[in-house]
């Protein structure tokens, strides 16, 4: 029985502040845009005018 190469992993350097602060801002600035269609669209669905069975199943979704 032949065994596969057994790899160490790449020593990690510490990361650069300068890098991880632009990072963190992207990812928070991604999460921010992300809450905001949320909001958008729980709105939208509270001036729903259609079926009451949908609206539940579009909150539903929108919340899973």
């Amino acid at each position: 029985m032949s065994h596969a190469p057994v790899h160490e992993p790449a020593a990690l350097s510490p990361p650069d502040p300068g890098t991880l602060s632009t990072e963190i801002q992207r990812v928070l600035t991604a999460l921010a845009d992300v809450e905001a269609c949320y909001e958008n669209d729980r709105e939208c669905l509270k001036g729903w005018s259609g079926p009451e069975a949908i609206r539940v199943r579009l909150v539903e979704q929108l919340v899973s």
